[in-house]
């Protein structure tokens, strides 16, 4: 099992090195193809943030096509699929825009107003794309929600384990991957670790500190602060990566939790 875990964190890992990639070298391959056409700046930025989002949208459906393509429910491969590639769109479309908003209106403002319209931003398109979200799930023939909190989506695949939490701010989907006959305690185990995420709004926390710490840097590399675009970009990554692993690692615990025994316990 911990193999298994750890081949999909590292081919998760791959996929998302590839498409930052993949957008940045297409993004400049598209520069030097338009340096010739003037545009003005606003018009720039939305078709190169429209050709960013499209990118990005073949990508994240490409490589998880990958992920879940063991999956024989096509139709609930499909919405899963969608989902993400969705939320993905989304989440990149709203910091995107809130950078273009930063870059010509809020500098103007305090630091205190500035941090308040930023949570108030996060908390609304977090709404938005919950709802987005649902509406779509709720379309779906081939699912339904049944009002829960925390919903788990069973994809019946070939062979292979595997589970991700979205995590939004009233409801969580809990995406369990397994065989049709698969070994006993595997899915609880997945399960549990997923359902620890979800609870916890994990996913939430990384959005929250991903949306203001980019916020804080624009905001002051705007007002002349130079030394941040230097200091506060690798502080962030390690931040992110730091509260990365210590989730899974929690989230590591939790069966064991559940199940009454000590989460120190290293099972041999």
């Amino acid at each position: 099992m911990p193999a298994l875990r750890l081949k999909t964190k590292i081919y998760n890992l791959f996929f998302g090195i590839l498409i930052a990639a993949l957008v940045f070298f297409t993004e400049l391959y598209l520069s030097g193809i338009l340096k010739n056409v003037r545009l003005s700046p606003t018009l720039n930025y939305v078709v190169g943030s429209a050709w960013s989002l499209l990118i990005i949208a073949y990508l994240v459906r490409g490589a998880y096509r990958a992920v879940f393509g063991s999956v024989r429910d096509e139709a609930l491969r499909h919405m899963v699929i969608n989902i993400i590639t969705l939320l993905a769109v989304l989440l990149t479309a709203e910091l995107t825009g809130i950078i273009f908003v930063y870059l010509h209106y809020l500098f103007r403002l305090s630091i205190g107003y500035f941090v308040g319209f930023v949570i108030a931003y996060f908390i609304l398109s977090m709404l938005i794309n919950e709802a987005l979200i649902y509406t779509y799930i709720k379309g779906a023939k081939s699912f339904d929600i049944h009002g829960s909190k925390r919903t788990p989506i069973h994809l019946v695949s070939d062979g292979k384990y595997g589970g991700y939490t979205i995590s939004m701010l009233y409801h969580d989907l809990i995406i369990l991957m397994h065989p049709e006959v698969y070994e006993g305690g595997v899915i609880e185990v997945i399960n549990a670790h997923e359902d620890y995420h979800a609870r916890y709004k994990h996913t939430v926390i990384l959005n929250a500190v991903l949306f203001i710490s980019v916020s804080i840097l624009v905001y002051y590399g705007v007002r002349g602060y130079s030394m941040l675009w230097t200091a506060l970009p690798p502080l962030l990554a390690v931040l992110i990566l730091i509260l990365i692993r210590s989730f899974e690692l929690l989230a590591d615990k939790a069966p064991m939790v559940s199940w009454g025994l000590s989460p120190w316990i290293t099972l041999r």
